[in-house]
């Protein structure tokens, strides 16, 4: 863990003074307020201390790949895989949090084992998918009430395309979702639940607050419940623009905002129930904890 790399945070400073969405801006003060404000330095030595991590764990993947082959069990299928990035100091942010960046978003799914060919599936995935492309990785077909995706098909044939769109908009279209009610000090996160689709082309997120919740389908409710979030990425693949940041974005890109949301309200509801009960459960779990 003493290894030093000699590296910042890439996208430490990308931002500048431009202003950032509020879920942005909100989530820097509680993190700075609860942890403190980390100097360019001390970016560095956490970056070192991540990056050691990385290898540490590098190191026990391989023990257990090791002692399959000893016991003959190379057959096996072995999945690694992680529930959330780290932001490490990119656009000034630390940890995880109702965000969309790739540093957040983007983690490892890789599959060995039977069947499995030697290469990359550029399939847009998320966690649900994973019990599906398992069974499908062991000739099972998936319920067809299980949600999720089965990528068996992209790991067999990287062709294969996977949430396929004749709507180039659309095409790949993803759901992500997070919540968050964290505080500091007096200060709740005021939108702190996200809803979001990633397509090939777009990122497209919506926060909202704890009593917001909803699958809002009008522009003035859109408008009025959400912080909106879009980001184009063949232009702007370091996510530093909010294409709906301000109203001529938003008077721009309106048709292109309701589309989206039309196709995330579609994949909430297809993939996670509405998102009204475990969002539910943690609300009132957080009232009781906390007296509200």
């Amino acid at each position: 863990y003493n290894k030093r790399w000699g590296c910042l945070p890439r996208l430490l400073h990308a931002d500048g003074k431009s202003p950032v969405p509020p879920v942005i801006a909100n989530s820097r003060r509680i993190i700075d307020d609860r942890y403190g404000e980390m100097r360019e330095e001390e970016h560095e030595v956490n970056m070192d201390y991540y990056l050691n991590c990385l290898r540490d764990v590098d190191k026990h993947v391989g023990f257990v790949l090791d002692v399959l082959e000893e016991q003959g069990l190379q057959d096996t299928m072995v999945v690694f895989c992680s529930d959330h990035g780290e932001m490490l100091g990119d656009h000034n942010l630390r940890q995880k949090g109702p965000f969309l960046y790739k540093e957040h978003l983007r983690t490892p799914f890789m599959i060995t084992g039977p069947d499995v060919q030697l290469g990359d599936c550029d399939a847009a995935c998320c966690s649900i998918d994973l019990v599906p492309t398992v069974l499908g990785l062991a000739g099972i077909t998936p319920d067809p009430s299980l949600p999720g995706v089965d990528l068996s098909p992209c790991i067999r044939d990287k062709q294969t395309p996977i949430r396929a769109n004749p709507d180039a908009d659309l095409d790949g279209a993803t759901l992500f979702q997070f919540g968050q009610l964290a505080g500091t000090r007096g200060f709740l996160m005021p939108r702190g639940f996200m809803q979001a689709i990633i397509t090939k082309r777009y990122k497209y997120g919506r926060c909202f607050g704890r009593e917001e919740q909803s699958q809002p389908k009008a522009w003035e409710i859109l408008r009025e419940n959400c912080d909106l979030l879009l980001y184009d990425r063949q232009e702007d693949p370091d996510e530093l623009k909010n294409l709906v940041g301000d109203e001529e974005g938003l008077k721009t890109r309106k048709e292109l905002v309701l589309k989206l949301n039309d196709m995330l309200n579609a994949l909430v509801a297809k993939e996670a129930s509405g998102s009204l009960v475990p969002w539910k459960f943690l609300h009132e779990t957080y009232d009781e904890l906390n007296g509200w």
